[in-house]
């Protein structure tokens, strides 16, 4: 069974976004600390009219927070 809520076009936007995030942190020798994984820095969510929207987690660290919307904005699909 499909899942009717299921946004092709967004994961791939949003996985491209967690593959530049992962690639940042490798080139730059950067770790992330308290067991926190890429996934957990960046996040979504779908305002009223539907539009899908990412921005920083609230447990992005402040030292990269620049660079990840950075990326958000490299990758935005309304630009």
């Amino acid at each position: 069974m499909s899942y009717i809520l299921k946004n092709e076009e967004f994961d791939k936007y949003f996985q491209n976004i967690l593959l530049d995030l992962e690639t940042y942190l490798e080139e730059n020798e950067m770790e992330l600390e308290n067991d926190i994984i890429v996934e957990d820095i960046v996040m979504w969510q779908r305002n009223r009219i539907g539009e899908y929207l990412v921005h920083p987690s609230d447990k992005c660290p402040k030292s990269i927070k620049g660079k990840v919307l950075a990326i958000i904005l490299k990758h935005n699909p309304t630009e």
